[in-house]
């Protein structure tokens, strides 16, 4: 090769095809929109996911995001790596729930997450009988009310106060699951002439867009 010509040929070499491990780093910024954001969900460190990302974009030749305003945004390459890596992805986490479904063994880790009192009042008895007969599982108790995916194993088993199970999940009903309301005798008789639907409550996040409009005055 003449002196001075480019190394287009070394470059060329160079580059190698995305493997899943650049996939996860990818989906992580994009999803983040950050660096620290990709390492929390990571649970790697900022300057590990600068690096991986760094590396990425020099042994493809592509540049995947945009550095913004310290804000990472998707290039045309990186929002087409996300589409397919979100493909890949939820391809494999197919694969790993029918593989667990295969293994008769009963050990590992089980993650539930459910409504707060429940986390606190209700599982911990059901856990620890279910410890003493299977100890080699692991259970994890995380309490919240917001929506979780499944199929990305953010949770094995969700416990929601619902009419119906997302498409993603198999759902059973495990019990009713009912509120009241209650207020001091000198409140009720304060503004005993509005509906119930216009007073003021203090609810548990998501039940009021579902509760406050079935309700109606008592006989």
């Amino acid at each position: 090769m003449p002196k001075g010509a480019p190394q287009t040929k070394n470059l060329e070499e160079t580059r190698r095809g995305l493997e899943w491990n650049d996939l996860s780093i990818i989906l992580a910024i994009a999803r983040e929109g950050s660096l620290s954001g990709a390492a929390r969900s990571l649970g790697k460190t900022h300057s590990t996911i600068f690096r991986n990302i760094t590396s990425i974009e020099e042994k493809t030749g592509v540049r995947f995001f945009d550095r913004i305003d310290n804000a990472y945004v998707p290039t045309d390459a990186g929002r087409a790596a996300l589409d397919r890596g979100e493909r890949v992805e939820e391809e494999i986490n197919a694969l790993g729930i029918e593989i667990l479904g295969q293994d008769t063994r009963i050990e590992g880790r089980i993650r539930i997450t459910c409504p707060e009192v429940m986390a606190t009042d209700i599982l911990p008895g059901f856990v620890a009988k279910f410890r003493a007969t299977y100890p080699d599982v692991q259970v994890d108790v995380m309490q919240g009310q917001a929506a979780v995916d499944l199929n990305r194993r953010e949770a094995e088993i969700a416990i929601r106060a619902t009419k119906s199970a997302p498409d993603s999940a198999f759902g059973r009903k495990i019990c009713p699951f009912r509120f009241a309301l209650y207020a001091a005798p000198e409140y009720f008789e304060a503004v005993k002439d509005i509906p119930l639907a216009e007073q003021d409550y203090c609810f548990i996040e998501g039940v009021a867009n579902w509760l406050v409009p079935t309700m109606s005055t008592p006989e």
